[in-house]
């Protein structure tokens, strides 16, 4: 919500399509089979920047939604199966 003077007068929504957010995440020019998720507070892919359609809506690792949990962002290495 936008808030003046204490009180709520407006609120904001967004809404981003997952193909949009795969061509800025593309657009990073990754290399050495490295790329990058954008996943939900349940740990589900909402974005990739590599074979998009065959990750979005899948659940990642446990691992790595724990390790996610308390972060604002960051870079995570590991093993993907």
């Amino acid at each position: 919500p936008v808030v003046r003077s204490g009180r709520p007068v407006h609120a904001l929504g967004l809404t981003l399509e997952p193909d949009r957010l795969a061509r800025l995440l593309r657009a990073q020019d990754f290399h050495g089979g490295a790329y990058a998720s954008i996943i939900d507070a349940r740990g589900t892919i909402v974005s990739r920047s590599a074979e998009q359609h065959g990750f979005v809506g899948k659940r990642v690792q446990d691992w790595l939604v724990g390790e996610v949990r308390d972060r604002a962002s960051g870079l995570l290495r590991g093993m993907a199966n």
